[in-house]
């Protein structure tokens, strides 16, 4: 890569805390129970090779209205001390527009922002008094990047998210609006279906009219599977780059990817995709020789996807199975563990089941 590029690397969602399923196995109770443990360990020296360094913040980073032994508010959080995991990793961009942050309610969110803006990594989708997305701009060997966070997926746990959830006619406006005012533009999207490779007729026409306005890289989370990326005109589309850090067993979930991106003029962009997975403590390693392989092939296949889009009925219905495939999957992986569940986590978590399938 020539000295005048510029590089960024992107990553999937990164997620610190203990998902419902993993109270008392996942990252944040690993960060918890040692002090060597560092999940970023195994990319850490890589990332920090790049100019900008982007991923989504999947889960609040906060012990704000923490209450110890309550399986509801101990999930999805990740410590506040793994604010320096992240900062020493080279991040200087992430999303907070997603369905998690308002999980543990505004506090937590605050607290997140506050954290993230104090170690000097800018928090994307963050919105201002009048419910309007805050761009961030940031210059770098003499050229002007614009990025904005957006998450188009329903919010779960407020009336009013404190970040950009927008309709999409309203993404594509501030892509006009902002689109002048910098040489390249990257717009964050958490959007789309879970566990699915493939994203769906309707995200592959909103992907390619935010690049008709002036989208220059467009990078999508929410699925937490790795989907494909096509160059569209003179722009990158990323639709889903997967779980980046997550405390997942199945090793589909566990596969991911670092897009680089070399952004080179005034105009051109180059990427690649470096294939990585995540070990049985949740951390990402870079994969070489006959894997690395491997899973090139599968990007390939990923890619093929996006031009063979299902529609319609047929999309929702393979939605539909790998929803039913990843409940089933995650249903062993609770009697597995089931003697190894701490005595509050095993009764609130059966509680917990147990009420939802009243409702």
């Amino acid at each position: 890569m020539g000295n005048d590029s510029v590089t960024l690397a992107a990553v999937g969602d990164i997620m610190l805390g203990d998902r419902p399923l993993m109270v008392g196995f996942g990252v944040r109770s690993c960060i918890e129970a040692s002090d060597s443990y560092d999940p970023f360990e195994g990319v850490r020296d890589f990332l920090n090779t790049h100019d900008l360094v982007f991923g989504n913040l999947e889960s609040i980073i906060s012990d704000c209205d923490l209450e110890e032994e309550n399986y509801r508010s101990i999930q999805m959080r990740g410590p506040c001390k793994s604010i320096e995991l992240i900062s020493k990793s080279g991040f200087n961009l992430l999303s907070v527009a997603n369905n998690h942050m308002m999980q543990h309610g505004v506090g937590g969110f605050n607290e997140t922002v506050h954290l993230l803006k104090e170690n000097e990594i800018e928090p994307l989708g963050s919105i201002n008094q009048k419910g309007k997305v805050l761009a961030v701009f940031k210059e770098v060997k003499g050229r002007k990047f614009g990025f904005m966070g957006f998450s188009l997926r329903p919010e779960r746990y407020a009336f009013e998210a404190p970040y950009a959830r927008y309709e999409f006619d309203e993404i594509l406006q501030e892509v006009r609006d902002i689109k002048d005012k910098c040489d390249f533009l990257i717009v964050s999207l958490h959007w789309g279906d879970e566990y699915i490779s493939r994203p769906s007729h309707k995200q592959i026409r909103q992907a390619r009219l935010l690049a008709d306005e002036g989208a220059s890289l467009i990078v999508g989370h929410h699925p937490h599977v790795v989907q494909g990326v096509e160059r569209y005109n003179n722009s990158v589309i990323a639709y889903s780059l997967g779980n980046f850090i997550f405390d997942v067993r199945q090793k589909r979930l566990r596969q991911t990817v670092i897009l680089v991106v070399e952004f080179k003029g005034k105009n051109e962009i180059e990427f690649k995709r470096i294939p990585a997975c995540m070990d049985t403590m949740f951390r990402p390693h870079i994969q070489y020789g006959n894997e690395a392989e491997i899973i090139h092939l599968e990007f390939a296949k990923l890619d093929s996807m996006i031009h063979r889009s299902h529609f319609g009925s047929m999309y929702r219905y393979s939605v539909k199975l790998h929803e039913i495939r990843n409940k089933i999957e995650n249903r062993i992986l609770f009697l597995k563990q089931l003697k190894a569940y701490k005595p509050w986590v095993l009764r609130q978590s059966l509680f917990n089941f147990m009420e939802d399938r009243i409702k």
